[in-house]
């Protein structure tokens, strides 16, 4: 006692047979190992992963060789197959060495996926307590080389890392097309279709690693409700990763195996019996597992992340002619939302409505949004200057914008108060017969503060008549007629209090001055827009309701969004129908065109201008081809070529493909679905 001894241990050079002859890359039994049983055992022995050598980690590697095949920060015996099928089993049920083994009900047939990772996430709770899951606050590098705040969830479980689709666009990050299958509980597989790749690094240390992640449109919030920590006693003298771990924010990235064991770091401080523990990372000590809440509502949450699995298509196709009896019941929002629009619309000198943006939240919520604004159009005029005939398409719309009125310079932006910049690009749709190129704009861009234009607008109620029952009136009369309100969204104004919240920054031309604009209009990528549009339209009816009964009974119950169709039995009272829903219409500067009939009596009465006649005389009816000659309905189907094995993915897309909202290929879809039934229970 009170005596120092030392020991000099010579250990053998091949840390897995033991073997003094070689090093573990030459181990015979390590090369026998598949992928993922030679990732464990360089985890298990604490070896670096990129050159197998212990006493260091991948981030202190001082080896400048890197994967032969993918040039990765790993050793090309760690490199996984693009054409590797990987499965999770969930930790509870198989040991590690087992539930990385292919699926046997999968390595017999050929894929359609680049790769197949899988992922195993979840909290869950039970009457013992609540479950908290490790989050850390950490730093990615955006595509100008800066680095950014993130708030990572750290899954020990997950073969792969993700980021969230808005945190990618935050960052401008470049994206690479890659189609990854993602297995999750209940054996459903989810497909991501896009990855990008960039440095993380942390704010206490000099830790930081270059990682590939998949793009998915969230990761849910951690954790579920705001946890009361007043009695944890939490060591005062620990940096913690996640300083707001009881706060439920949202994740932003999710951390796979490869970096939780990389920042993973000696050291652990148990808080008390049913408290959580204290594990120390690179990133800080990061705050997990079982605690006790005195306000506790049992409940379970799987799958940190949201995607459209084949089982979701599924239900949507036997949903698609599901008739819902029971009304929508009206939430307190929606109340809200109708009362602010009474109390606040009204017209103009020229009879345009004007509308207020309807908040739940205090606008002052929003944070700074011109610096990704910026970086975004700039990354679309560099995009677009590679294709001169798109940029041209894309200054032709917005030029006719600042034409019509619709946006306007602003010289003296109001920075000093709540105000928010949109970002916007465009999107293509060459089947359009008017415009080929849209600009989209994107008012779910967050701003400094985690917080978009969207998440403080209420969306409204959905006011207008079911498509389906729309559809089945409209082949109830003898002589029918569709139109489309031309720009329908843009002939509502925006209240001049809340434009601010609608700027844009806009150039013509890379030489000109980057300006910012502001949007007069309802514009289409907020929340509440099709609300705003669809119930100006019912303002106008209700206004004028004694006047033109008829008209104003049809503006109310033969719309849908923009399109318009409606009937009647007789000639004149179709005419009737028409002159008063124009005449309606025109009072509220809502310009109706594209008239199409079945009779052809009422198409001769219309100018040209009003008409749009095609060749073949048929016009498309809330997504249904419609031609008018002999008054039929049509639906089109092209073959689909599998060139590949054929899958239930494959025949869930062609069933599913064929747009028939009132049912009338029910004895021809059904026979799929059957089909899809037997495979379903042949699993």
């Amino acid at each position: 006692r009170g005596q120092n001894s030392s020991f000099a241990i010579t250990k053998p050079s091949c840390v897995l047979c033991s073997s003094d002859k070689h090093k573990i890359i030459g181990c015979s039994q390590f090369k026998d190992m598949n992928t993922n049983q030679r990732y464990d055992a360089a985890k298990k022995y604490d070896l670096c992963i990129n050159c197998l050598s212990n006493g260091h980690r991948v981030a202190q590697c001082a080896s400048k060789h890197r994967c032969r095949s993918c040039n990765r920060t790993h050793h090309t015996l760690l490199h996984h197959n693009n054409a590797t099928l990987l499965t999770l089993a969930s930790p509870t049920s198989l040991p590690v060495s087992q539930s990385l083994q292919p699926s046997s009900s999968y390595s017999t047939q050929p894929h359609t996926y680049n790769q197949l990772a899988a992922t195993h996430s979840h909290m869950e709770t039970s009457d013992h307590g609540q479950v908290i899951l490790a989050t850390a606050l950490v730093l990615v590098k955006d595509s100008m080389g800066t680095y950014k705040l993130g708030r990572a969830l750290l899954d020990s479980c997950s073969q792969v890392n993700f980021m969230t689709d808005e945190f990618a666009q935050r960052l401008h990050l470049r994206r690479e097309k890659y189609l990854i299958g993602i297995r999750s509980i209940g054996d459903s597989v989810t497909n991501l279709k896009a990855r990008t790749t960039t440095t993380i690094k942390s704010r206490t240390s000099a830790f930081q690693l270059s990682l590939q992640f998949g793009i998915t449109s969230q990761i849910a919030y951690q954790p579920d409700a705001e946890i009361d920590t007043i009695n944890w006693n939490l060591p005062a003298n620990t940096t913690l990763a996640d300083e707001t771990f009881f706060k439920p924010r949202r994740i932003d990235l999710l951390l796979g195996t490869e970096a939780f064991f990389e920042a993973l770091a000696v050291g652990q401080i148990r808080l008390g019996p049913n408290l959580p523990t204290l594990q120390k990372t690179l990133f800080g000590w990061v705050v997990s597992g079982r605690y006790q809440s005195k306000h506790y509502t049992p409940s379970k949450s799987y799958l940190l992340f949201r995607e459209d699995s084949i089982d979701a298509n599924m239900q949507r196709l036997w949903e698609l002619e599901t008739v819902d009896r029971k009304p929508n019941p009206i939430s307190p929002d929606h109340r809200i939302c109708e009362r602010h629009f009474i109390a606040t619309t009204h017209q103009d000198t020229t009879g345009r409505i004007i509308v207020r943006l309807p908040f739940k939240d205090n606008p002052a919520a929003l944070g700074a949004s011109f610096d990704i604004a910026r970086r975004r159009f700039l990354a679309i005029e560099r995009r677009l200057s590679h294709s001169p005939d798109t940029y041209s398409q894309y200054v032709s719309f917005m030029e006719e914008y600042k034409r019509l009125g619709h946006m306007s310079v602003v010289k003296a932006p109001k920075l000093d108060e709540p105000h928010y910049y949109i970002p916007h690009h465009c999107v293509m749709k060459p089947t359009s017969a008017s415009t080929k190129l849209r600009v989209v704009f994107d008012a779910s861009c967050q701003t400094t503060t985690q917080t978009s234009l969207n998440d403080l607008l209420l969306v409204g109620p959905t006011i207008q008549t079911e498509l389906y029952m729309l559809l089945l009136r409209f082949r109830l009369y003898r002589y029918a007629i569709t139109a489309d309100v031309t720009k329908m969204y843009r002939q509502v104004s925006l209240n001049k209090n809340d434009r601010k919240f609608h700027y844009i920054l806009w150039r013509a031309s890379a030489d000109a001055d980057l300006l910012t604009y502001q949007l007069n209009t309802v514009t289409y990528g907020t929340a509440s827009a099709p609300y705003l549009a669809v119930r100006s339209l019912h303002y106008l009816a209700e206004k004028h309701m004694a006047e033109f009964p008829i008209g104003a009974a049809a503006i109310k119950t033969s719309f849908y969004v923009d399109d318009f169709l409606c009937g009647a039995d007789d000639t004149e009272a179709l005419h009737t129908l028409k002159e008063e829903v124009t005449e309606i219409l025109q009072r509220g500067q809502f310009p109706l065109s594209k008239w199409h009939s079945n009779h052809p009596d009422f198409i001769e009465r219309q100018t040209m201008k009003e008409l749009s006649i095609t060749d073949d005389f048929t016009s498309s009816a809330l997504g249904v081809t419609w031609n008018q000659l002999n008054d039929m309905l049509l639906f089109s189907f092209t073959p689909k070529q599998v060139h590949k094995s054929v899958t239930k993915r494959t025949i869930l897309s062609i069933a599913s493909s064929l747009f028939d909202p009132l049912g009338m290929l029910s004895p021809l879809v059904i026979t799929s679905k059957i089909i899809m039934q037997e495979l379903w229970l042949l699993k």
